[in-house]
C-alpha cells in the first residue's frame, strides 16, 4: 500500500476530494508543520497510479479558470500539484502521463478564455475608469453600440452648429425669447451674425436652444419644458436638410452607433403654423384634412420636397 502525500493551501481541499473521489482514494487530513499555513492530506493509492494521476490532472486543469484575474495563481498551483503528483507515482512515465494530460486540458481551457479575452479586457478596464469621469466619458463613446431610432433631426443637431447656418442663411434672431426666424430681421429681432461680435448673445442663444446650463425658472419649471421648448426656437433653412442629415451620421459614427433612424418634418415651421391656424378647435379628422387641403397642405409638401432631396 502506498501512499500520496499533496501539500494545498485550505482553499484547494475541495479539489483533492474531487482528485480522491476520481481515482479512487480515500483522503485524510493532518495538521501541517506550519499550523494555519497548509493543510496536508494523505490518499491511500489504488492499483493504477497512472489512472490515478491522470484523474487528478484533469480534475486540476478545470480549477481556477473560470475567474480570470485568478489565472496566474491557478496556473502556480496546477504546476505545484502535478509536482507533488509526480513524486508518489510509480515510474517516470507515469508522472510524463500526468504533465501531458494536464498541459493538454489546460491548453484547452485557455483557448476557452481567450476566445472571450476581449471582453475580460474590456471589462477591466471599464472598472478601472470608474472614478474618472472623463477618461470614462471617452472610453463609452468608443464602445460599439446598437440603434438610435426616433432621431427628430432638428433637434439632434448641436445649438452651437444651428447658430452657424442661421448666419449664413442671413436669419434673424427674435430677441424676446430667443427664437430664430427667416428673414428679413424685424422690429423685435435682429441678424443672427450679431451673435458673432456679441458674446453673450452667443451664449444665451446656445443655451436657449440646448439643455446647456438649464436652471430652473417660473418661465420654465423643468428640464422637460426646456428640452421641448427649444424644439420651437429652432427654425433651419430647408436647403440644409442633406447637411443636418451628414452631421448627423458623422456624429453617430464617431459615437460608435451602427444603426439610426431619422425623423423629418416635411414642413417649414412657418408653413407648419399657418396650416395649425386654419384647425383650431376642429376634432372630426376629416374634416381637419379637408381644410389642410384648402389652405395649401398638398402645394406646400410640393413645394418643400425638392429641397429636402
Amino acid at each position: 500500500m502506498r501512499h500520496h502525500n499533496w501539500r494545498f493551501g485550505s482553499k484547494n481541499l475541495p479539489l483533492l476530494k474531487d482528485i480522491c473521489q476520481f481515482s479512487g482514494h480515500t483522503m485524510s487530513r493532518q495538521a501541517s508543520a506550519k499550523a494555519g499555513s497548509h493543510s496536508c492530506a494523505k490518499c491511500s493509492s489504488v492499483p493504477n497510479p497512472r489512472f490515478a494521476s491522470f484523474c487528478a490532472a484533469i480534475s486540476f486543469a478545470n480549477f481556477g479558470i473560470a475567474a480570470t484575474r485568478e489565472v496566474a495563481v491557478a496556473l502556480i498551483d496546477k504546476l505545484a500539484l502535478i509536482s507533488c503528483a509526480g513524486a508518489g507515482l510509480a515510474t517516470l512515465d507515469d508522472y510524463c502521463c500526468a504533465l501531458a494530460a494536464a498541459i493538454t486540458v489546460l491548453f484547452v481551457r485557455v483557448v476557452v478564455v481567450a476566445r472571450d479575452f476581449s471582453v475580460v479586457v474590456t471589462a477591466a478596464r471599464f472598472d478601472a475608469l470608474r472614478n474618472d469621469h472623463t477618461a470614462l466619458r471617452n472610453f463609452l463613446r468608443r464602445m460599439p453600440k446598437g440603434a438610435d431610432l426616433h432621431i427628430h433631426l432638428t433637434g439632434a443637431v448641436y445649438a452651437e452648429h444651428v447658430i452657424e447656418w442661421a448666419i449664413l442663411d442671413g436669419y434673424c434672431v427674435r430677441t424676446a425669447d430667443l427664437t430664430i426666424v427667416p428673414p428679413p430681421c424685424t422690429e423685435g429681432s435682429v441678424a443672427a451674425s450679431e451673435a458673432q461680435k456679441d458674446q453673450a448673445l452667443y451664449d444665451r442663444l446656445v443655451n436657449a436652444l440646448s439643455m446647456r446650463d438649464f436652471r430652473p425658472t417660473d418661465a420654465t419649471p423643468s428640464g422637460h419644458d426646456q428640452f421641448f421648448t427649444s424644439f420651437g426656437r429652432l427654425n433651419i433653412a430647408p436647403h440644409r436638410t442633406f447637411e443636418l442629415i451628414m452631421d448627423q451620421l458623422v456624429q453617430r459614427q464617431a459615437d460608435g452607433v451602427q444603426y439610426v433612424e431619422l425623423m423629418l418634418t416635411l414642413l417649414p415651421a412657418r408653413d407648419r403654423q399657418t396650416l395649425a391656424k386654419t384647425i383650431e378647435g376642429e376634432t372630426d379628422l376629416a374634416t381637419m384634412l379637408d381644410t389642410l387641403k384648402r389652405n395649401g397642405l398638398d402645394r406646400a409638401v410640393e413645394e418643400g420636397a425638392p429641397a429636402r432631396r
